[in-house]
């Protein structure tokens, strides 16, 4: 917690320091001052998340600087402390929001208390801080509108974000566990780096990428402090726990953004993150390395993928087409592939992707070669495999299991290690529900149970099924029942 102190009488600033770090040694003193303006210099650089105050200093007196830092828009919390025990003074304070008003001179146990206190509002502050900022930074990916309260931007705000993309072998079962072995690391240095006042949240896209956001204020530390972050961030990619088959490739946005700029941002960079085909996967990249790259490179991507998407599905005979398909899309544009690095990073991409080793030296045809007879053993072996496990029952029993967290149909498909496609498909054909609308049902009806019993808020028996949202709840509990949880509930008694 930062904490700025504002007194023109030296002892009585080197009394209060002392006092700060016999009740709590990991407080940080960011800034001392003499007067109202040397405050607003410490306010506008350090955002303290506490300020002590005295009223009478000269040039500008408390009561100013207080006022005045109010004004730039920042949230924090205002002790008054002063000799003077007039109560005009007291009350202009009351007006301005302080939190207290403490004479001097102050006991250890009169500070400690305060100092308690302001630390609690502080954190719950930052929480709820927290928690707007990721709201306002997925609503406004997704285009939608939040029915919370939103972030209040402060007009220096600036977002900075990263996409992170897995490619591991298709054939090796840790290729997702791979992935998750990140997730501890990065939480662990998205609570460190929040702990010290950044705005940081983090979320797996609709395509199993991870993004992550973090805000600063342009001209302060915290722009330091972002950017130690992301250098944190970059370290996952040298995470020990990461299976040798499974590469990290980092997407970050070049510059800093404004909030509204999250959407497009988010999709450039998802759509960037394509190219990290030919231009090197197991990287750090921004989406202004990428620069060079044309239409014709990112369908040449995106033929990749969905190559590589066909074997993992097994589907053999458009695992061929596509490989046919590529072929003759390189050779009628052979300046694609004419840079060597641009031919050994799409090789080393295959090669991870697929498991099969290619050769940058040889011509195009013989790593199709290559490639027709990787397809060719993979239907051998499905020649020989038993046929699939119906699954169907143990998405079912996941689902009762899991409905107050946050899945959806590619988590449940990256947890049984199958696509979402296939998964969603054989789900359909033997339930007559897609996934989602399954899922849905499930979570109305287990909130029905739980209004039924009598004991929980309408609020909270959204939460317990996994709506954070109550009005969103509340909206599919209309559409499912034909009528609203309070209506239901009524009917109940």
């Amino acid at each position: 917690m930062k904490i700025a102190i504002a007194d023109d009488e030296f002892l009585a600033q080197q009394t209060l320091l002392s006092m700060l770090r016999e009740i709590k040694s990991d407080w940080e003193v960011v800034g001392v001052a003499s007067n109202g303006f040397e405050l607003l210099d410490i306010v506008r650089e350090e955002r303290p998340d506490i300020a002590f105050v005295d009223i009478k200093m000269p040039g500008m007196n408390g009561i100013e600087a207080i006022r005045q830092a109010k004004n730039m828009g920042v949230n924090m919390e205002w002790f008054i402390l002063s000799g003077y025990s007039e109560f005009a003074f007291a009350q202009e304070g009351i007006k301005l929001g302080v939190m207290n008003y403490l004479l001097k001179p102050l006991s250890l146990g009169e500070l400690r208390d305060a100092m308690l206190a302001a630390e609690a509002a502080v954190q719950q502050r930052f929480t709820v801080r927290q928690r707007q900022f990721a709201n306002a930074v997925w609503n406004l990916n997704y285009e939608v509108e939040s029915d919370e309260p939103g972030l209040t931007v402060e007009p220096d705000l600036q977002v900075q974000m990263a996409v992170l993309f897995g490619d591991g072998c298709v054939e090796r079962d840790e290729q997702t566990v791979s992935f998750k072995q990140v997730y501890p690391d990065m939480n662990q240095i998205v609570a460190e780096f929040a702990a010290k006042g950044l705005l940081l949240t983090w979320k797996i896209l609709a395509g199993g990428h991870t993004a992550v956001a973090g805000a600063a204020r342009a001209g302060t530390k915290d722009k330091d402090l972002l950017d130690e972050f992301f250098y944190q961030l970059q370290q996952l990619m040298e995470c020990p726990g990461i299976s040798s088959g499974f590469r990290l490739t980092l997407v970050s946005s070049q510059a800093q953004l404004a909030l509204d700029a999250i959407h497009e941002q988010v999709n450039r960079m998802v759509d960037c993150g394509a190219f990290r085909i030919l231009k090197g996967i197991g990287k750090i990249w921004n989406t202004h390395s990428f620069r060079y790259f044309t239409g014709e490179h990112y369908e040449l991507c995106c033929k990749m993928k969905q190559l590589v998407q066909l074997y993992r599905e097994k589907r053999y005979v458009h695992y061929m087409d596509a490989l046919f398909e590529m072929k003759q899309y390189a050779a009628e544009r052979p300046h694609l592939l004419k840079d060597s690095s641009i031919k050994e990073a799409l090789h080393d991409y295959l090669g991870t992707t697929l498991c099969v080793q290619l050769e940058p030296a040889e011509s195009l045809n013989a790593n199709i070669a290559i490639l027709k007879a990787h397809g060719d053993r993979l239907l051998q072996r499905m020649n020989k495999d038993e046929p699939p496990q119906d699954i169907v029952q143990k998405v079912i029993q996941y689902m009762k299991s899991n409905y107050r967290d946050e899945i959806g149909t590619t988590r449940i498909a990256e947890h049984f290690q199958v696509s979402p496609n296939y998964l969603s498909t054989v789900f359909r054909q033997k339930t007559g529900f897609t996934i989602m609308r399954f899922l849905t049902e499930l979570r109305i009806n287990k909130a029905k149970e739980l209004i039924a019993e009598g004991d929980v808020q309408i609020q909270e028996a959204a939460e317990l099924v996994g709506y954070i949202n109550p009005r969103y709840f509340t909206n599919l509990f209309k559409k499912i029942e034909g009528r609203s949880p309070t209506e239901y509930k009524q009917m109940l008694r």
